[in-house]
């Protein structure tokens, strides 16, 4: 079985398409048969260790698996004229529909799915009836990691060592921008944080730029919706943030509810997930963990977000034990989603795809 992963024309490599690259890389590397196809432009740049083949030079058989992400439905046409099996990897829950021409439906496309994260599976199950297995992805876990010296590594130690000037807020302008700053400026305009906020911009930064920053962030102010999965709280989680976000319905796959009641915020702290989570066994996958390990808020509420950024910082600020929890929880979140474990999961699965 060979598999074919098509890679859209983008203008720069994204999110998605490097956690297609990733599956890729498994793949070859484990000896799989594997190429990526690329068309009118290759956003990859042959940067990693997989055959590119151009969309011109191709030709699928029926015993290939051509595996094509939810936004290019158009991309199956080559699947299904040969007869290959065809997968779509919901990637982000919101674009599955978005793309697809008039008059035609998923329904009446002979293909299967795979999912980003327990939430996106849900969303393909409920809308469309069809299962589909949960690949999420990998975290770097040699890169994505606490800085002893940095950040809230210094609060699990000795008290008299818990001496903050300022609390390093992370955030990210791509990211719902202006949410962001509305929440910003709620925020400051309260000035009710006991030690002051040091806004950190994280853009267009390469991965260990990105690390760098996030291990010497506090917390980190999430604005990212509609998601698949949403890796950058995750990330911001493994170096050590508290994530203070929203969860674009994906996120709630990983991010697990530590907000206590806020008077200002009355109704919030209950804000859980619709269950889902606990149903992951459904879909093939064991849960991740349980532990809180961030702050949750709703989607595209700045007042929300303000009031809970304000409200991490000063439990930080006053070395609170629940920060410690939610730091040792994010680490155990953080481990279940390395990259070793994406590679027992593509793995186990494509031995399964392989003996249908």
């Amino acid at each position: 079985m060979r598999t074919y992963f098509f890679i859209p024309p983008l203008n720069k490599v994204s999110g998605g398409l490097i956690v297609i690259c990733q599956l890729a890389e498994i793949l070859h590397q484990a000896g799989w048969e594997t190429a990526l196809v690329v068309k009118e432009k290759d956003p990859v740049q042959k940067a990693i260790d997989v055959p590119v083949i151009d969309w011109n030079d191709f030709e699928l058989a029926k015993s290939d698996l051509w595996v094509v992400p939810e936004g290019w439905p158009s991309a199956l046409l080559p699947g299904l004229q040969a007869g290959a099996r065809n997968l779509v990897y919901v990637q982000n829950w919101a674009y599955l529909f978005s793309a697809m021409p008039e008059g035609l439906d998923w329904n009446r496309l002979n293909a299967g799915f795979l999912s980003v994260s327990t939430p996106v599976a849900h969303f393909v199950h409920d809308q469309l009836g069809c299962y589909s297995e949960i690949v999420r992805p990998g975290l770097n876990l040699e890169l994505f990691k606490p800085d002893p010296q940095a950040g809230n590594a210094l609060l699990l130690g000795r008290a008299s060592e818990r001496r903050l000037k300022k609390i390093n807020v992370a955030w990210m302008p791509r990211k719902n921008k202006a949410i962001a700053i509305q929440a910003m400026q709620i925020l400051e305009a309260r000035g009710r944080t006991s030690l002051p906020i040091n806004w950190v911009e994280i853009h267009d930064r390469k991965p260990d730029q990105v690390a760098a920053l996030l291990q010497m962030c506090h917390i980190f102010m999430g604005t990212g919706f509609p998601e698949g999965f949403g890796l950058p709280p995750l990330e911001a989680m493994a170096c050590g943030a508290i994530p203070v976000t929203c969860t674009g319905l994906g996120g709630w796959d990983y991010l697990r509810q530590a907000l206590p009641d806020i008077p200002e915020m009355a109704g919030l702290s209950g804000l859980t997930p619709p269950g889902y989570y606990l149903q992951a066994g459904d879909f093939g996958e064991s849960d991740l963990p349980d532990g809180p390990n961030a702050f949750i808020v709703p989607d595209a509420d700045p007042i929300s977000l303000a009031i809970a950024v304000e409200h991490a910082a000063n439990l930080i600020a006053a070395g609170d034990p629940l920060v410690k929890d939610m730091l040792q929880n994010g680490q155990q979140t953080a481990q279940a989603l390395g990259c070793e474990k994406q590679k027992e999961r593509v793995l186990d699965l494509w031995e399964r795809l392989a003996a249908e």
